[in-house]
C-alpha cells in the first residue's frame, strides 16, 4: 500500500506495508479516508500513529553582536555555534524575527528554533522574552549558549542555574527570565591576562592560534546541543562536564 505525504508542500510517496501488522492489530480499517493535519505534515487515506501528541520544542538561543565587526569576537561564539548547528543539521534561512535571526527545522524528532539576538549583547533577554511570549513557550524549553571566561578555551561546561558571572548577556536572560535558573552551554573563551581590560578582550578576535581548534570546540558544543534534543539536561551535563 501507498501512503502518500505532502511534507513543507512536498508530495512524498512512500510504502506502508511495514506497517500493516501493526495497524490491522489494533483493528484499523484501510477503507478510512480522511484528511488530517499533523505537524508539519498532512497525511491522507490513514489515521495517524500519534493522533493528539504534539511534537517536542528547544530553543537554543546564541548570545552575540550583530554586525560584520564582531563576527570573529571571542564575545559573539555563542552565534557561532548556532550556525555551526544550522549547517550541521540543513537548517538553511535566518529570517528578521522576534528580535532576532531566527531559524527553525527539525532534529532527530524534535522541532528545534536557533535564535540570534539582534538586540546587541546587553539586551539580549528582550529577544527570548518576544520568543517566549509569541510562541507561548516556557523558559525550560530555552538553552543559552555563550562565551565563558571562567571556562579553559576547548571547553564547554553545561549549568542549569547561576549567576550572570560578570555576562551582561546573562543577566539581561535573568531580567527577562525572572530566574537565575536556566539551561545554558558555556563555551570557554579563557580570561585575559592580568590587567586586560575585560571589554576590550571578549570583544577581540580569537587569536590565529585559536582559530585552528575553534571547529573542534564548535563541534563539541553542537553535540551537546543535539545530544540535549533526545536526553535529559542532567544527563547531557554528566557527558559533557569534564
Amino acid at each position: 500500500m501507498i501512503l502518500e505525504m505532502i511534507v513543507a508542500g512536498e508530495l512524498f510517496a512512500i510504502q506502508i506495508h511495514e506497517l500493516d501488522h501493526s495497524l490491522l492489530s489494533i483493528g484499523w480499517d484501510w477503507d478510512y479516508t480522511s484528511t488530517i493535519t499533523f505537524g508539519a505534515i498532512l497525511c491522507k487515506g490513514f489515521l495517524p500513529l500519534y493522533l493528539g501528541d504534539e511534537r517536542s520544542m528547544k530553543c537554543f538561543i546564541g548570545l552575540g553582536n550583530p554586525g560584520k565587526q564582531y563576527e570573529l569576537n571571542r564575545h559573539n561564539v555563542g552565534f557561532m555555534a548556532l550556525d555551526r548547528f544550522a549547517e550541521k543539521w540543513g537548517i538553511t534561512t535566518f529570517q528578521n524575527k522576534n528580535k532576532a535571526l531566527q531559524a527553525e527545522g527539525v532534529v532527530n524528532g524534535t522541532k528545534v528554533y536557533l535564535l540570534k539576538p539582534m538586540t546587541y549583547m546587553n539586551l539580549s533577554g528582550e529577544s527570548m522574552r518576544a520568543f517566549l511570549d509569541f510562541y507561548k513557550a516556557k523558559l525550560e524549553d530555552v538553552v543559552i549558549v555563550y562565551d565563558d571566561m571562567d571556562t579553559a578555551f576547548g571547553q564547554i561546561r553545561l549549568r542549569y542555574q547561576g549567576s550572570p558571572g560578570g555576562h551582561n548577556g546573562i543577566k539581561s536572560i535573568i531580567q527577562h527570565g525572572g530566574t537565575q535558573t536556566f539551561d545554558r552551554i558555556r563555551i570557554g573563551i579563557n580570561r585575559p591576562a592580568p590587567g586586560f581590560n575585560i571589554a576590550d578582550y571578549v570583544l577581540s578576535n580569537f587569536t590565529k592560534e585559536e582559530m585552528k581548534s575553534i571547529g573542534e570546540v564548535l563541534d563539541l558544543t553542537c553535540d551537546a546541543m543535539a545530544f540535549s534534543l533526545t536526553n535529559s539536561f542532567e544527563k547531557t551535563m554528566a557527558k559533557f562536564n569534564k
